[in-house]
């Protein structure tokens, strides 16, 4: 699933072609991935191919952020001996790195992770330096400058871009990844849209976590809160690191009630509108009423289930015993929804089991 989410989402694969674009045309990237962010080695192994797709010449390097002077760390790390020898203190590091095309670091991407907010400074200032010393038409290095919190200030747009992935992914790509992810998986395909709404909704943005409760879709559609409450606590990232805290049982609960509105509802008024067009002239012969609020149906479509099903339960619709019982379940089904109450999930598919039934 790792590939799907960053090879076949619209966005996913957008935020790797957008940093490998400016870091190969000569931009530097500010990057922050939370550590929500799914398969991240994924991830690494994408823009590494985006970038030798650019520009063949130069490799990518991963490092982490030194502690000391950021110029002469790399003057140290990419410097032959012999090059080493032909520097004199009149000019920078970073001077000294770019005026020279033919040190490694010209060939190289450079990724450095774990920056500082404090660091982070000190490495602009050093790649501003560096970018204005480049000589014209001669090979310089690129850098994405991972950062270990959001980035809080901003940046010069001429020489930095910046990408936050918290603030690329959406609601709607979790969506679409689940819908894709879940035809991977032995799901029957009668349960997948309603799986695909519960899981996304539950898990919100959090790709990796949505990919573990489909992967585990039995016992997830059985009790779909109580096992991901479960997976939270037990279940470990593609990092190693803990899911994270589980959310409280009131906003769970109102997260699968909206799920379950959204994928249930219509079914439940499908079947309203199938009785409807079943006893169509008894419900017409017994018009007008009065609803609830006091407003007058005249029309069959508008008879709700309410009143379909006390007219059946005083016999002025005669039905057969089960559309009696039937009918009774989607009336309870419908009110539960409407009072904010999610179904159980034995609930749940005997009313997915009516979409097949109906044809």
């Amino acid at each position: 699933m790792n590939e799907l989410w960053w090879k076949q989402i619209a966005s996913a694969r957008d935020f790797i072609e957008q940093i490998a674009d400016h870091v190969a045309f000569g931009k530097a990237v500010l990057l922050y991935l939370p550590e929500w962010t799914p398969w991240c080695g994924t991830f690494q192994a994408e823009i590494e191919v985006g970038l030798q797709n650019r520009n063949s010449e130069n490799r990518l390097d991963i490092i982490s952020c030194p502690d000391g002077d950021i110029g002469q760390y790399l003057f140290e790390s990419y410097c032959k001996k012999g090059k080493k020898a032909s520097y004199r203190p009149t000019c920078s590091y970073a001077q000294f790195l770019a005026m020279n095309s033919d040190i490694v670091l010209n060939q190289r991407y450079l990724w450095v992770k774990g920056i500082s907010e404090e660091r982070l400074k000190a490495w602009e200032k050093f790649i501003a330096e560096y970018t204005a010393a480049v000589q014209p038409g001669e090979a310089y290095a690129g850098f994405i400058l991972e950062t270990a919190s959001p980035i809080a200030w901003r940046v010069d747009s001429e020489l930095f871009v910046s990408f936050d992935f918290a603030q690329r992914v959406t609601s709607y790509d979790s969506f679409t990844f689940c819908a894709l992810a879940g035809a991977e998986t032995d799901m029957p395909e009668a349960l997948r849209p309603y799986l695909t709404e519960v899981v996304s909704t539950l898990c919100q943005t959090d790709i990796e976590l949505c990919a573990v409760c489909l992967m585990d879709w039995k016992d997830f559609f059985r009790s779909p809160i109580e096992r991901y409450c479960s997976l939270i606590k037990s279940g470990l990232r593609s990092n190693g690191k803990s899911f994270g805290v589980v959310a409280d049982d009131v906003q769970l609960s109102h997260s699968l009630w909206e799920a379950q509105l959204k994928q249930l509802f219509p079914i439940i008024e499908r079947y309203r509108s199938d009785f409807i067009q079943l006893y169509f002239h008894e419900i017409e012969a017994l018009l007008p009423v009065s609803n609830r609020l006091g407003e007058d149906l005249s029309t069959p479509q508008d008879v709700e289930l309410g009143i379909l099903y006390y007219w059946v339960l005083h016999e002025q619709i005669k039905t057969s015993n089960n559309e009696y019982h039937t009918l009774d379940f989607f009336r309870k089904m419908r009110n539960n929804l409407a009072h904010l109450n999610p179904l159980k999930s034995e609930d749940v598919y005997q009313i997915l089991s009516y979409i097949k039934t109906a044809g």
